[in-house]
């Protein structure tokens, strides 16, 4: 259990222990990483005590080749909101494989500390401009999205990742998939699954079908590999068509 205490403060804050399924616990922080949380989130947000609940982050990825992230291993410039409090300009990543949040802090010395945010308590975080917020969907119950909007509709992207194992190698006993995406489309508050073009194409009727059919072949548009962008073009697209709704 990790406690962290804050000058002039009354109360001991308790941090949540949040282990992922199979692996070991880790260990809690030593006093001076605490000191080097707090001050950081001190003297960035104020004494307030939200964003550090955690614990400390490890590389329990060792024997794993390629890496469970949605960017890459590097945390990138975002912003998260927890417990309805916005927190911005900090360093985060998200493990995809895991479906966490870590946060990246400056230390002593020039080192970089990590911890793993609480997930219960994220509302909705953001990485260089995706934004993802956490929804209760589907009968999965509350999972983490990446939301693209436009003009009345709504893209929902939930990543994720897969631990493979790896027969053939020595070193690396497992590797990690490419992303798995899991879309939602909601259209005026109601939600249409998708996996791909052809499912996709399916929502729509008539002369939308069309028009979603010609934009999707003249942009090439392959939804595994999208970008946020190309997906936002999508969207702008379909909300600019006479009748777009499902059923028309």
């Amino acid at each position: 259990m990790i406690i962290l205490r804050y000058p002039g403060m009354r109360e001991l804050m308790t941090a949540l222990i949040c282990l992922v399924a199979g692996f070991s616990p880790l260990e809690a922080q030593t006093t001076s990483e605490q000191t080097d949380l707090s001050a950081f989130i001190s003297e960035k947000h104020g004494p307030d005590p939200g964003l550090i609940n955690g614990i400390q982050f490890t590389n329990r990825y060792y024997r794993v080749k390629e890496h469970p992230f949605y960017r890459g291993e590097g945390s990138s410039r975002g912003t998260v909101t927890v417990s309805g409090r916005n927190y911005e300009d900090v360093l985060l990543n998200y493990d995809l494989y895991a479906q966490q949040v870590i946060l990246e802090y400056q230390g002593r010395n020039s080192g970089v500390g990590k911890i793993i945010l609480v997930t219960p308590h994220i509302d909705a975080f953001s990485l260089e401009g995706d934004y993802f917020e956490k929804r209760s969907l589907t009968e999965e119950g509350p999972l983490f999205y990446q939301v693209i909007s436009a003009d009345g509709i709504s893209l929902y992207i939930h990543w994720s990742k897969l631990m493979v194992p790896n027969s053939n190698d020595l070193h690396y006993t497992y590797y990690f998939s490419k992303p798995g995406k899991d879309y939602l489309l909601d259209i005026k508050g109601t939600l249409y699954p998708f996996s791909g073009p052809s499912s996709f194409k399916s929502i729509f009727r008539g002369e939308a079908r069309k028009q979603v059919r010609k934009y999707l072949r003249q942009h090439r548009l392959k939804f595994r590999e999208a970008g946020t962008g190309e997906y936002a073009g999508l969207l702008g697209f379909i909300a600019g068509l006479p009748q777009w709704e499902e059923g028309q």
